[in-house]
C-alpha cells in the first residue's frame, strides 16, 4: 500500500510526521497486507522483486502471522501451476523461477 502526500500535507494537517523515515517504507509498524488495512504487528517478512525488469531493488514486505501464511500459500499455489516452473528442467532453473516469485522470507529479527 502506498500513500501519496502533497505539499499541503503536513504534520499539522494530518497529525502525523510525514518526514519520518520509517513512514510507509515497507518496514512499518503494521502488517503490509494489500487487500485491506491490517493493524496487526508484523512478525514476518518476505522479499520479492517487482515486475519491472529494470528494477534492481529487493522489495521487503512485513506481515502479521496470518497474512504471512496466506501470502506464502498464495505464492506456493501459483508456483505449483506456473508455466515457467513446469518448463524448468534442472534444480538451478527451478531455483531461479522460485526466486522470481519469492526471494527471501522469515521471522523479523532472525
Amino acid at each position: 500500500m502506498t500513500m501519496a502526500t502533497t505539499t499541503t500535507d503536513t504534520d499539522q494537517d494530518l497529525g502525523i510526521d510525514v518526514d519520518d523515515p520509517g513512514f510507509d517504507d515497507g518496514g512499518g509498524s503494521s502488517c503490509d497486507w494489500d487487500d485491506y488495512i491490517c493493524d496487526e504487528d508484523p512478525e514476518y517478512y518476505m522479499v520479492w522483486f517487482c515486475d519491472d525488469p529494470d528494477c534492481r531493488l529487493r522489495h521487503r514486505h512485513d506481515f502479521c502471522l496470518r497474512h504471512y501464511a496466506l501470502r506464502l500459500i498464495m505464492i506456493l499455489d501459483h508456483i505449483s501451476v506456473c508455466p515457467a516452473y513446469r518448463d524448468a528442467k534442472t534444480p538451478e532453473e527451478r531455483r531461479k523461477v522460485t526466486m522470481g516469485h519469492i526471494a527471501a522470507w522469515g521471522r523479523l529479527g532472525d
